[in-house]
């Protein structure tokens, strides 16, 4: 039978013991929203490197593509 000691090192999630401390969670996590914004970032740089002289209708077509981004996600 394990002590309470023991049952402290696993971080519960969902009725399961996930294998990661509250630390290591947030750090990992913090690394996948570091992540998806590069992700997001390089995948409209495309659209930086348009021609197109209106500086809100360069901004409306990365929020669009970023939107259909997260859609995809």
């Amino acid at each position: 039978m394990m002590s309470q000691r023991e049952e402290k090192k696993t971080f519960p999630i969902l009725s399961f013991h996930f294998p990661l401390s509250p630390f290591q969670l947030r750090r990992f996590l913090f690394l996948l929203d570091y992540l998806f914004f590069l992700f997001f970032f390089l995948s409209s740089m495309h659209l930086a490197l348009d021609s197109s002289s209106n500086p809100l209708l360069l901004l409306q077509k990365h929020i669009n593509h970023n939107v259909k981004l997260l859609a995809v996600v």
